[in-house]
């Protein structure tokens, strides 16, 4: 845990509560809580509930977000709060500092995954899944196509080995 994040117990204390009326308020939808994070998730809820519930937490958390250094990303059928100072971003940066790797490929189908491909090394792998803007390098329509190029990939690199074994 980095030392300059807020301190999560007490910026949660204050977003909890906010979360938890969007769950009285739109069935099947939960909070997941992460160490640095918290995000309400209403894909299995009907959607029109949602959406509605979805813009007055949108503007709640806003209102508090930002002086406890807080943001709200909103994801694939999620909103999630987190320090302004975490991201995958981040989190991957050590790794693309190191030079340690022959390989980086670097996937994601939300705008969560956006820091981490702008912090990619240019020859690196980086693939959108899906619709929206994007930093990527490259974007494959849906999961089961990033399936079948993962299988691709596999496969010639079985074929590689076959020939340097000979």
């Amino acid at each position: 845990r980095a030392s300059n994040l807020p301190d999560a117990t007490a910026w949660k204390q204050v977003i909890q509560p906010i979360l938890e009326k969007a769950v009285a308020q739109v069935p099947k939808s939960f909070i997941e809580h992460k160490d640095d994070a918290i995000a309400w998730h209403y894909r299995l809820s009907d959607q029109h509930a949602a959406a509605e519930e979805k813009s007055a937490l949108l503007e709640e958390l806003r209102m508090v977000t930002g002086k406890l250094g807080l943001m709200v990303m909103e994801n694939a059928k999620v909103v999630e709060i987190c320090p302004v100072s975490t991201s995958k971003g981040q989190a991957v940066r050590p790794l693309v500092t190191s030079d340690a790797y022959d390989f980086m490929l670097a996937v994601g189908d939300d705008t969560t995954d956006e820091t981490m491909f702008a912090v990619m090394p240019e020859d690196s792998w980086t693939i959108k899944i899906g619709p929206g803007l994007t930093k990527a390098h490259t974007r494959l329509q849906n999961p089961a196509a990033l399936h079948r190029l993962l299988a691709y990939l596999d496969a010639e690199s079985e074929v590689s080995d076959l020939d340097r074994s000979k």
